[in-house]
């Protein structure tokens, strides 16, 4: 039965429907199966625009590092498995940035790192430096907080100010990332 498909978008329509054209068939779509309309809505602009309209662009974290500057972060949607951490440390050292100097610091976000993180982004936005912030989606309650702290970081910052964030997808509304944020940053997905 088409209804009950799992992916009703690319079995041919039932009677007379499989004569409509490929808009009337995706409203087809929208009403019986609206849990399909997101992948429907896809393979209608593939079709009828091309694929490279529904393929994100691939864009490596070097190439995002020159769009950024001081009030514009990195923000790394992560899908499970992958890590960007060691692709931003490798640029960061080859830029000159380290831990020994205090240009590069790393938090991974937990119970009890506001403070470090905080005293992170104080210090590098005054000095100079990159701070990536990993797993920020962890910080529930703090991401009010963090909101007020990426403000003020980003208000007058180091010409040297470089913020990376990495995160986690995730519909609990406990655990989204304050919007100015999301808004400031760059957005990359990483899936390595």
């Amino acid at each position: 039965d088409w209804a009950n498909s799992e992916k009703p978008e690319e079995e041919r329509l039932p009677g007379d429907a499989r004569y409509l054209g490929r808009l009337e068939q995706m409203l087809i779509i929208k009403v019986l199966r609206p849990d399909r309309l997101s992948a429907a809505a896809k393979q209608f602009v593939a079709e009828v625009l091309g694929t490279s309209f529904v393929k994100p662009p691939s864009l490596s974290v070097n190439e995002a590092l020159r769009e950024t500057n001081p009030m514009t972060p990195l923000l790394f949607i992560l899908f499970p498995g992958s890590d960007p951490l060691k692709d931003i440390e490798l640029i960061a050292h080859k830029m000159g940035a380290s831990d020994a100097a205090g240009t590069f610091r790393t938090v991974a976000m937990g119970d009890g790192q506001e403070l470090e993180a905080k005293e992170a982004l104080e210090q590098c936005s005054k000095n100079g430096g990159w701070v990536v912030l990993t797993n920020i989606h962890l910080m529930g309650e703090w991401l009010t907080e963090f909101e007020a702290v990426f403000e003020d970081a980003i208000r007058k910052p180091h010409k040297d100010l470089r913020i990376f964030l990495t995160a986690e997808a995730s519909d609990d509304p406990a655990m989204q990332l304050p919007q100015c944020v999301v808004q400031q940053s760059i957005k990359l997905l990483s899936n390595e």
